[in-house]
């Protein structure tokens, strides 16, 4: 555990986390993201809690079905809407004797 890791270089993508959270690059620096996952998982044991990232992911998942299920139904809703449209169009012209 040594900030001054030299087995590899350091990244675009640790300059970005460093930029956004110096705790958290130093964090990851230090004792690796493997590592403070385990930690985390860990804690969350201890204090009885559920791990957010599986909580969020399960809200992300129910939420995306839900808009899944929206756009069928606006897609159906348009085609019925436009079928209602062509019947009401061949009524008309039925009636002026057009057709």
């Amino acid at each position: 555990m040594d900030i001054n890791n030299e087995k590899h270089r350091i990244t675009a993508n640790e300059i970005n986390k460093f930029c956004y959270c110096k705790y958290q690059w130093f964090y990851e620096r230090v004792y690796g993201r493997k590592e403070l996952g385990r930690m985390k998982k860990e804690l969350n044991e201890k204090l009885g809690l559920e791990d957010e990232r599986l909580s969020a992911f399960n809200y992300g998942s129910g939420f995306h079905k839900g808009v899944v299920f929206g756009k069928n139904v606006a897609k159906k809703a348009v085609v019925i809407v436009f079928i209602l449209m062509l019947v009401a169009l061949f009524i008309y012209l039925r009636m002026k004797n057009i057709v």
